[in-house]
């Protein structure tokens, strides 16, 4: 397909299957393209393909396809190995992950927290799947490692602690606590 063709194509789709499919297409223009900042010159930023390559990154993971997602995300952040801009696609894969199978999941976290230990967006959706585990101590800790004061956690007689301004930090945290408390 003609670059421009295949561009207005992929700027005015929305759906998962279709995304995909012109990312598969897409593909022939990366051989050497680096980053996506490089991707953008080359294609003109008018065009938003970060934006629409995240959407189709987010998609994936709504619709649960979550091999897909892997396989995808794999793919992505091959071609563009070192690019500051992948965090998403890497938290996105990881979601994936924990999504197919927890432990692997975590353990992905783990490794990216390692290497982006500054990531909120990766802190952020690592302490939601801990939540999400029941494992409240591991969040407690993880969050008190991550240099956040557990005074912004308080403690009633009951041995509930309430988020206080937590979830204003995580919002993935916000999503999961319901009632904006961890039971710990």
């Amino acid at each position: 397909m003609e670059k421009e063709i295949l561009l207005k194509e992929i700027e005015n789709t929305n759906h998962l299957n279709d995304l995909y499919q012109l990312w598969n297409e897409f593909k022939a223009y990366l051989e050497n393209q680096p980053s996506l900042l490089e991707l953008g010159q080359l294609f003109g930023f008018n065009y938003h393909l970060q934006e629409k390559f995240n959407q189709l990154s987010q998609l994936f993971i709504q619709e649960k396809k979550y091999q897909e997602s892997i396989e995808f995300h794999q793919d992505f952040i091959n071609y563009f190995k070192d690019d500051k801009y992948l965090c998403p696609f890497f938290k996105n894969l990881a979601l994936s992950y924990f999504y197919q199978d927890n432990d692997q999941g975590i353990s992905y976290f783990q490794e990216l927290l390692e290497r982006y230990p500054y990531d909120y967006e990766i802190m952020d959706a690592y302490f939601s799947c801990i939540y999400k585990q029941n494992n409240l101590q591991e969040l407690k800790n993880m969050i008190q490692k991550a240099g956040f004061d557990i005074p912004l956690l308080t403690c009633d007689r009951g041995g509930q602690i309430e988020a206080g301004h937590l979830e204003g930090v995580f919002p993935a945290i916000n999503g999961v606590l319901g009632d904006d408390i961890l039971r710990l």
